[in-house]
């Protein structure tokens, strides 16, 4: 007997094509059946006999949509870190269990804070405005180094960000809910617990929030009441915010 696994996702993508499509053509064993659409009639009609399902797609409503109808259903996968936007009345009431890709773009995602470090370092949006316009005018800007990053949630995310980093010379500040894993790690300068974030704040030049969206980092971190470009509250001059929600 095969087995269905049923990707909601695009077909077309760059990322499914080679995180997906390529990898179950070698890696998946021949009993395997994959079908990629994010066409919603062809969901509905593959959703019955699908054995497990893979979420890779933006739009929640085709999950929404299948769920009722895929009893068969075994496992349910999300290739996001962040499962928030899809815990919807659905799959609460779906008994399969729904696991997520916790750290699969941790090194993608520390590129991606070191890019835009350098961008405010150097000014880029200076630069890039100035070429649009066609204007040569010199400025002075600085580097990382010396510079401190405060990390609010040392996870994978937060611990790939600090290894990317310190080769620039950028000192490191992280917070974590249980400090004591700070034990023996080379990369952090200065650990704080979850009481101490304004004192992380205060400290740093640069703030990452890459905490899972949880009650705790909305009430503690990203509250509604503050703006995160205020910089009274904000004394760091630039803050990087991505909590794991998709």
């Amino acid at each position: 007997m095969s087995f269905l696994l049923l990707a909601i996702a695009d077909p077309d993508s760059a990322l499914i094509k080679s995180s997906v499509i390529s990898s179950a053509a070698s890696r998946v064993p021949p009993d395997v059946r994959l079908v990629v659409t994010d066409k919603p009639e062809e969901l509905k009609t593959h959703a019955p006999q699908a054995d497990a399902i893979l979420y890779a797609h933006g739009q929640v409503s085709l999950l929404a949509d299948i769920l009722p109808l895929a009893t068969r259903a075994r496992w349910i996968h999300s290739l996001w870190t962040g499962v928030e936007s899809i815990l919807i009345p659905e799959m609460l009431a779906h008994p399969a269990p729904l696991t997520n890709g916790r750290g699969v773009f941790r090194w993608p995602l520390a590129d991606w804070v070191v890019a835009v470090m350098l961008h405010y370092a150097f000014d880029f949006g200076r630069v890039l405005n100035q070429q649009e316009e066609k204007l040569w005018k010199p400025f002075v800007s600085t580097t990382l180094e010396g510079r401190s990053l405060g990390i609010v949630g040392y996870g994978a995310i937060g611990s790939a960000v600090a290894q990317r980093v310190r080769p620039f010379g950028v000192k490191i500040g992280a917070l974590r809910r249980r400090p004591e894993l700070f034990q023996d790690d080379s990369l952090v300068d200065q650990n704080y617990g979850p009481t101490q974030l304004g004192e992380l704040m205060s400290a740093s030049d640069y703030v990452l929030v890459a905490t899972p969206l949880t009650r705790w980092t909305l009430d503690h971190v990203l509250p509604p009441s503050v703006d995160l470009r205020n910089r009274f509250w904000f004394t760091s001059d630039v803050v990087l915010k991505f909590s794991h929600a998709r």
